[in-house]
């Protein structure tokens, strides 16, 4: 073998074994920062699914408020309760927390408060008692408690109990079932330690702190009571003929007897500052900055001004609903209703109405 046959083959294993060392080298060195970026992000660059229009927004962290509501650190505004008892009223067609806005309409869905830039259908559940806390989305479809996460994802069962009304506040959901004469009960956010509230049964009922406003539908004289959220301390409220208590900034309204030309009654809740107002034919109502909005049975939206009591005509709804209204709910300063046919209407500040497209 020639001399440079040898020094050539020497060259050659000197290079493979260079070769080598720098493999096993760059091998063993850990990932650098924008490895670990890439590998991080690799989620957020995932398309979404067909049937969903996401809002570039990152979702409220796990936290506590209501439309009285704190921040956390990530300056995300998250509800102590999950609704408002006026929008419960109206079936809670629709809830807010912070800058998203969740409503059922051909199943449940998520969008920006403006509802302009798209939506996310969650599931197809037709959802009645929309509360939202944190990243839970508590509702009933068909009279059955459910729960599912804000971002979509495996509802919850929590109760075998036929839920009729509920409003769901910190740690509990408070209810009243069908399955036990309407009843109130309170279960904690998993569906565990059932306990009973009341044993008048009711068929709604208003949240205030840790009082819970209710008439029993079993008592003749039409009384409102409260009672601690705990069960205790029932106290008579209102002594007289009325029905559905409703707790708003402060004052509880509530209805007066039908032979009493159903009148609508605003008052302090220690008793003091008591108002009338004379509306002969409500269907829904709402509040909302010092004013009354109610539709008359003939699908007809009146705006009255609490302090003097004028009213105009805000709206003809029966223009644009085809069937009956079924709720009228406030979002922020936005007010909505929904018709029998599950068409959700929005009703701008000028009169005007536009329909929501999802």
């Amino acid at each position: 073998m020639s001399k440079k046959t040898i020094i050539s083959i020497g060259s050659s294993a000197l290079i493979l074994i260079l070769c080598v060392s720098s493999y096993l080298f760059f091998k063993s060195k850990p990932s650098n920062e924008n490895d670990t970026i890439c590998k991080t992000n690799t989620k957020s660059s995932e398309k979404p699914s067909a049937n969903t229009s996401t809002p570039a927004s990152s979702e409220p962290s796990n936290g506590q408020t209501s439309s009285t509501g704190s921040s956390n650190s990530s300056n995300t505004t998250i509800n102590t309760v999950g609704n408002t008892n006026i929008n419960l009223l109206n079936h809670g067609a629709l809830a807010q927390q912070d800058k998203w806005v969740f409503y059922s309409y051909n199943g449940l869905c998520k969008s920006m408060l403006d509802m302009k830039f798209g939506f996310k259908r969650l599931n197809f559940d037709n959802a009645d008692n929309i509360n939202v806390i944190g990243k839970w989305i508590y509702y009933t479809c068909r009279n059955t408690l459910f729960k599912v996460p804000t971002e979509g994802g495996t509802k919850i069962k929590l109760s075998e109990d036929k839920v009729y009304k509920m409003i769901v506040s910190r740690e509990s959901i408070y209810y009243t079932t069908d399955s036990l004469n309407n009843k109130i009960f309170k279960i904690n956010l998993d569906g565990k330690n059932k306990i009973e509230v009341s044993g008048d049964p009711c068929e709604s009922f208003s949240l205030y702190k840790d009082w819970i406003y209710y008439c029993p539908s079993n008592d003749p004289t039409g009384k409102i009571y409260k009672i601690k959220t705990d069960g205790t301390n029932k106290t008579e409220v209102v002594n007289s003929k009325c029905f559905t208590p409703i707790i708003d900034n402060d004052y509880l309204y509530y209805i007066t007897n039908p032979m009493d030309d159903n009148k609508l009654v605003r008052m302090k809740l220690d008793g003091s500052d008591k108002k009338e107002f004379n509306i002969s034919s409500l269907s829904h109502y709402v509040f909302h900055k010092n004013y009354l909005y109610y539709i008359d049975h003939n699908s007809k939206l009146y705006k009255m001004n609490i302090d003097n009591n004028k009213q105009e005509l805000f709206v003809d709804l029966s223009k644009y609903a085809f069937t009956a209204i079924a709720s009228l709910n406030f979002i922020n300063d936005d007010l909505f209703f929904l018709s029998n046919n599950t068409d959700i209407f929005k009703i701008n500040e000028d009169g005007t109405v536009e329909k929501i497209k999802n």
